[in-house]
């Protein structure tokens, strides 16, 4: 993973930045485990992976070391899973395998040729 160099973020404390670094470097592949269950594909897992720790980053002065940093993280993960799931379009899949019926009830056969 590059290193964020404490002179790119000028708000934050070089000791800040390397928090972050040691808090993404611990936990990063937990995150990314966590998300490729959830979204069953690399890409997915990645963007939502990226996108908690930039939460994570944004939000970082205000973690609480009293609470659950796990669960605190995968509360996060499953949000963005969740909003992922409403942005996508709902699309309808069927089946190859299931018969056509028509308006009348009856059933069409598919002729497929063997290759």
């Amino acid at each position: 993973m590059a290193r964020l160099r404490a002179t790119s973020l000028p708000r934050y404390r070089p000791e800040e930045v390397e928090a972050f670094e040691a808090l993404v470097e611990r936990y990063g592949r937990q995150i990314y485990n966590i998300a490729y269950r959830m979204a069953g594909n690399d890409a997915d897992a990645k963007d939502l992976t990226q996108e908690a720790f930039i939460r994570v980053f944004r939000a970082f002065r205000r973690i609480d070391p009293a609470g659950s940093l796990e669960s605190w993280l995968y509360r996060i993960v499953s949000n963005l899973y969740i909003d992922m799931l409403r942005r996508r379009p709902k699309v309808r899949i069927e089946s190859l395998d299931a018969p056509i019926v028509t308006s009348k009830g009856g059933e069409v056969q598919r002729d497929v040729p063997d290759e």
